[in-house]
């Protein structure tokens, strides 16, 4: 039975991954990467290029290691891969505080830090939400993932306060910290892998009557789907956009005039806008195809890519901000969702992760490009140019998808 009468344990558990997810790699290591980017220049004499590479093999890393991590968890459960995990990044992040002046001490920890970080990332917590959720998976896995967009928004403005105050040394070890205290805790005491170990069904209901089965695919048959790898390519290039700028935001604002606190407000906008596009792609997946709704926000995140391609700054860089947040925010929610109405359930961990692996290395290549065209151009203007045509060509691929089987037949 539930061991908290009157509430489905199911919600329990989306809170508990939110609080996991505020202070986890996405939020600590890749959102608050550009408050980093110029104390780790003056410092060190690095390049914001050089920089931002750490930032991209931290993806690579995370590419190689989400689909080993997904058929871990396929076999053995994601419970303990997550604990695991949570424990290693955040000694990872610790470690920085004894940064050298040599760039690959800092590429090798990010790139570890991207090899391990899959237990602290919505890959296993997902695939744990929708076993708990059948009906309303969409508004739980946008709940449950509003952590990150939480986390996105007073962590960057925590950073820069910690460094302001105490150094970017500082500032890694007690970030480091944050992710183990909060997440370990929370992850052993409230999150179970299924409602079945629990005596429970999912969404707290009473099983229905035998209806028509699900349609499963299995590993092989969906990697032959023209659905898989065009989802695949559609969140590898939203992912590049979307990153790219927001790794390069705090000193592409810097450059137009704005100060270093208002930088990072501009971040945190981001994540408040993250947390809105979580939540409202949830609520709204559960009742319109989710291809549609995708394919709108990532359309306002397309129009703020444009406008700071355009120049904008002041009041128009932050209102553009927001629209690059409300894009990953609705990204993060619609990968796990369209995964588990695709193909099921019986390969999602190993789906899901290639396709986040794809997300990741977006992740990493965004920032690449966004750097090595400053260092080059000294302007970000040509790279933003790029990445906004690449937004339109991913809004192209999304809307186009094949149509999702009808709900009556969704699990």
């Amino acid at each position: 039975m539930d061991p908290r009468p009157g509430i489905f344990h199911g919600w329990w558990i989306v809170a508990a991954v939110a609080v996991t997810l505020s202070v986890s790699v996405t939020t600590v290591v890749i959102n608050s990467f550009s408050v980093f980017l110029r104390p780790l220049g003056d410092t060190f004499g690095w390049t914001r290029g050089q920089i931002s590479a750490a930032l991209a093999l931290a993806g690579i890393g995370t590419a190689i290691g989400a689909p080993l991590t997904g058929m871990i968890a396929d076999r053995w459960g994601a419970r303990g891969p997550i604990l695991a995990s949570i424990s290693a990044v955040s000694l990872c992040l610790m470690s920085l505080f004894a940064l050298t002046s040599r760039i690959e001490h800092l590429y090798a920890i990010y790139a570890l830090t991207g090899l391990i970080c899959l237990g602290s990332t919505p890959l296993l917590f997902s695939r744990i939400i929708a076993n708990w959720f059948d009906r309303g998976r969409g508004l739980a896995l946008g709940l449950a993932t509003t952590g990150i967009g939480i986390g996105s928004l007073f962590v960057p403005v925590l950073a820069q306060g910690l460094i302001a105050n105490f150094g970017w040394r500082w500032a890694y070890l007690w970030l480091g910290a944050a992710i183990a205290l909060v997440g370990l805790p929370v992850t052993a005491l409230v999150i179970r892998e299924s409602p079945g170990g629990m005596g429970l069904h999912p969404d707290g209901r009473t099983p229905a009557a035998p209806g028509k089965p699900p349609l499963e695919r299995n590993f092989g048959d969906a990697l032959r789907t023209r659905a898989f790898w065009q989802m695949l390519a559609v969140f590898f290039t939203v992912s590049a956009c979307l990153n790219g700028c927001l790794s390069q935001m705090a000193a592409l604002l810097g450059d137009r005039g704005e100060s270093a606190a208002n930088a990072a407000l501009a971040i945190s906008l981001f994540g408040g806008a993250s947390l809105v596009g979580r939540v409202a792609t949830g609520w709204l997946v559960d009742r319109f195809a989710a291809p549609l709704v995708a394919g709108a926000f990532f359309a306002l995140s397309g129009l703020a890519l444009a406008s700071l391609w355009q120049g904008a700054g002041g009041p128009a860089a932050y209102l553009s901000a927001f629209g690059l947040g409300l894009g990953m925010g609705a990204e993060a929610d619609v990968m796990p969702y369209m995964v588990s109405r695709y193909f099921g359930f019986q390969a999602m961990n190993r789906l899901f992760g290639l396709i986040f692996g794809a997300f990741t290395l977006g992740a990493a290549a965004g920032p690449a490009i966004m750097g090595a065209g400053f260092d080059r151009t000294g302007s970000y203007a040509w790279p933003l140019g790029w990445l906004t045509l690449a937004m339109a060509i991913a809004i192209a691929g999304v809307l186009t998808l094949p149509k999702m089987r009808p709900a009556e037949t969704r699990f």
